[in-house]
């Protein structure tokens, strides 16, 4: 069991298109798609759940391994069938 309370929320804004191009002149590792959409997520942990945990293991998009430290996004449905009681 990997569980996590640690839920942030994508902010309102639109998300910014970037190119190959640009996000290699940002430094990032592994730009191999021709654009990539960036979103803006809000710095503070979502409280809205009342302090709850979930075993993100059980998420369709989370990576184990090297990759699990990796953001990843999930429906709501899914992260409450993913909450943990215990």
């Amino acid at each position: 069991m990997l569980t996590t309370g640690l839920i942030f929320s994508k902010s309102p804004s639109q998300p910014e298109i970037k190119s190959k191009k640009a996000m290699k002149k940002m430094n990032y590792p592994t730009a191999q798609h021709e654009s990539y959409f960036l979103f803006d997520f809000d710095p503070e942990v979502d409280r809205s759940f009342n302090h709850a945990k979930w075993d993100i293991r059980k998420l369709k998009n989370y990576q184990s391994r090297r990759q699990s430290g990796y953001p990843f996004t999930t429906t709501l449905a899914e992260l409450m069938n993913a909450k943990f009681f215990g």
